[in-house]
């Protein structure tokens, strides 16, 4: 993990291939609950990332 900002998004680089579903395994996090894009774009649970992806992730917001 290389930064973090006031716990509101977290950036994030891989050392080796995963998907995102381990990515969020590895950081306790749940799918339902954040979102992450890659390079930019909202990817997808099973999506393979490696280490040249810029990864962030975002909590999901809801409202009414």
């Amino acid at each position: 993990m290389s930064k973090s900002t006031n716990l509101i998004y977290k950036t994030i680089q891989v050392k080796k291939k995963k998907t995102v579903s381990d990515l969020l395994k590895e950081l306790n996090l749940k799918d339902n609950f954040f979102a992450v894009l890659v390079n930019g774009k909202k990817a997808e649970i099973n999506q393979v990332l490696v280490p040249e992806d810029k990864i962030l992730v975002l909590p999901k917001i809801k409202g009414g």
